[in-house]
């Protein structure tokens, strides 16, 4: 294949600019595929808080996926999910242990750069264009052969809210005052983790976590930037997104054996856009809602 037949890559992400040479793990997501492109995935902001943290920030890690939500740690080997530990965090047992069985055994974990992004503005460039992470080359050639991979996102500046009834749950859900939250009954509000909300999974017909009674409170301190009253943070995990593919951005000198030997490796070749495609209608439409959510603006809808 030649140069200009690679993919274009989008050139920008909130975070930097896409460079040549680079190894990035990546997701090809369609209307009606097996994944969904982002699932909310959070504690419940205050007793089992999700705040496993990867061992490396600057690199995604390989962990057991259902069995470190269920312990709350990094779990990097195979176990059985703990019927005792369900007992203990007194969820419904019933569901959640069905969410996370269904859950695949191995994932990633990475740590999101709180000075680009808030947790509310990742998972909207997420849900636009689908998860995007440099890797070293090493590590690309590690998880080039097992995608796809779930990926979990830890941001820095997770709240934590130290409340004990539900009418002041029910209060600080509501302070959002955002209109595409509905007002929820104190019934509603119960807290526990998303996996253990009915129907919750990573893949596009599931529950993908929107109904957390913690994401309007996410939503709150985002818009009151970091400032919300009665809130303290802590890192922790906010959601998950699927890797579907590692891929290569080629540059122009790069040869033809080495490409082949990627190729054969199951890394997918793409190169960054031409100027004249960067101008393109679909393009510069794409390169303008990454930059309004660089500004923190209103990218609440942008799915």
């Amino acid at each position: 294949m030649a140069y200009s037949d690679f993919p274009v890559v989008i050139p920008e992400r909130g975070c930097g600019d896409v460079r040549e040479g680079g190894f990035y793990a990546s997701s090809t997501f369609r209307p009606g595929g097996r994944w969904g492109a982002w699932t909310w995935l959070l504690g419940d902001m205050g007793e089992f808080s999700l705040t496993i943290t990867p061992d490396n920030p600057r690199q995604p890690s390989l962990i057991n996926f259902p069995a470190s939500l269920l312990h709350n740690r990094l779990v990097q080997d195979r176990v059985e999910l703990s019927a005792e530990r369900f007992s203990l965090l007194d969820l419904d047992g019933g569901k959640a242990k069905l969410n996370l069985n269904r859950l695949p055994i191995v994932g990633l974990i990475d740590q999101v750069g709180s000075d680009y992004y808030t947790p509310m503005s990742f998972a909207a460039e997420t849900k636009l264009l689908g998860p995007h992470r440099r890797l070293s080359q090493e590590m690309a050639m590690v998880l080039a052969p097992r995608c796809p991979l779930p990926i979990v996102f830890v941001h820095k500046h997770i709240p934590f809210v130290a409340l004990d009834d539900v009418t002041d749950v029910s209060r600080m859900y509501n302070a959002s005052n955002d209109p595409s939250y509905p007002v929820l009954s104190s019934e509603q509000c119960m807290r526990r983790p998303s996996f253990a909300l009915s129907n919750w999974g990573i893949r596009s017909a599931d529950d993908n976590g929107r109904n957390s009674w913690a994401l309007p409170l996410l939503s709150a301190v985002d818009k009151h930037k970091g400032k919300a009253e009665g809130v303290t943070y802590q890192p922790g995990i906010f959601g998950v997104s699927v890797i579907t593919q590692i891929e290569y951005v080629a540059k122009p000198g790069d040869s033809e054996d080495n490409l082949d030997a990627l190729q054969m490796l199951n890394i997918e070749l793409t190169r960054l856009p031409t100027e004249e495609e960067r101008q393109a209608e679909e393009m510069a439409l794409i390169l303008s809602r990454i930059d309004t959510i660089k500004r923190g603006g209103d990218f609440q809808d942008m799915e």
